[in-house]
């Protein structure tokens, strides 16, 4: 399957603004002018940021997500005997797993586009873009799915 469909297939479509927009990155390495790698990596680092700019948004969400259920659990979790509590206790968490593993699968799938793009620049212009230009500083900040289980385990 080609990574453009499994991209499209596999997006949580709510957050597709947050997504690196792999169709648009793969129009700019198809120009054929001076400027297409400068052209490349400013495109790049725009989608970076905007996909950082999305995941801590997200990271903000689920933290408050996780001290609102905290809160609502407090010390007396098991003394709580109300079917009502127990049912919406349930469902806030069922909430808070599917969000968790859709920012999980959004990391996932930002990485691999960014490790597909990047194998297309190196094909296109018969250079290893790691090596010869490197990756923006913003890559950096970015969280992989791995990351996602760390964080959540601090």
């Amino acid at each position: 399957m080609k990574f453009a469909k499994k991209l499209q297939d596999e997006l949580y479509s709510e957050w597709c603004d947050g997504y690196i927009d792999y169709k648009m990155m793969k129009k700019v390495l198809k120009q054929e002018n001076d400027e297409a790698v400068s052209l490349f990596c400013g495109a790049l680092e725009e989608q970076l940021h905007k996909c950082h700019s999305f995941m801590m948004g997200q990271q903000r969400t689920i933290s408050d997500e996780i001290v609102t259920l905290e809160f609502q659990v407090g010390p007396n979790v098991l003394s709580c005997s109300s079917n009502d509590s127990t049912i919406r206790l349930s469902g806030h968490c069922s909430r808070l797993v599917d969000r968790i593993e859709r920012f999980r699968h959004f990391a996932l799938l930002n990485h691999m586009a960014i490790r597909k793009i990047i194998k297309k620049f190196d094909k296109r212009f018969q250079m290893h873009f790691l090596q010869s230009i490197g990756l923006p500083d913003t890559t950096k900040l970015l969280v992989s799915d791995r990351d996602v289980g760390k964080w959540l385990l601090d």
